[in-house]
């Protein structure tokens, strides 16, 4: 999940500390590393999947990890609704008047409507891809080694 502040807080950042904001975000890299660390280091304690939730309720209880799940699962159903509006806000440096309610409205369609179409064809055509390439496994016998692994 890629967050807005990846795309929207590096600007805030650099108006703020000026020329120490590369240092800053080298910093807050190295304390995101530890954390990542930490985080892989229990995800090896445990064989089942169920990330945080998992985690959470392992550790501190059923309403723990209730808790840990939903805000994970709001988190990532947030996370584009704030990149989509990023875009908004910088195309509003280029067109001023795209912050106006009816012509965000229609951006935030196009963008939507259009990053949902270029998904559907991909699936489309990775779906097809898939199935040439299981056809082509099936026809050589010894393209099972030179080809990857697919399912039909």
């Amino acid at each position: 999940m890629v967050g807005r502040a990846v795309f929207g807080l590096p600007a805030v950042i650099a108006g703020l500390l000026g020329k120490f904001s590369t240092l800053a975000v080298v910093i807050a890299g190295a304390v995101m590393g530890v954390i990542m660390a930490c985080f892989a280091g229990v995800a090896s304690r445990f064989s089942e999947s169920g990330g945080p939730y998992l985690y959470g309720r392992t550790a501190f209880g059923r309403l723990v990890g209730i808790l840990v799940g939903w805000t994970l699962y709001l988190a990532q159903a947030a996370a584009p609704a704030a990149n989509a509006n990023l875009f908004v806000v910088y195309l509003a440096e280029f067109w001023p008047g795209v912050l106006l309610p009816l012509p965000r409205f229609l951006a935030l369609t196009i963008l939507i409507g259009l990053l949902t179409s270029i998904n559907l064809l991909g699936v489309r055509q990775g779906i097809h891809a898939g199935q040439h390439l299981h056809d082509l496994r099936s026809s050589f016998p010894f393209s099972s080694s030179l080809l990857p692994e697919c399912s039909s």
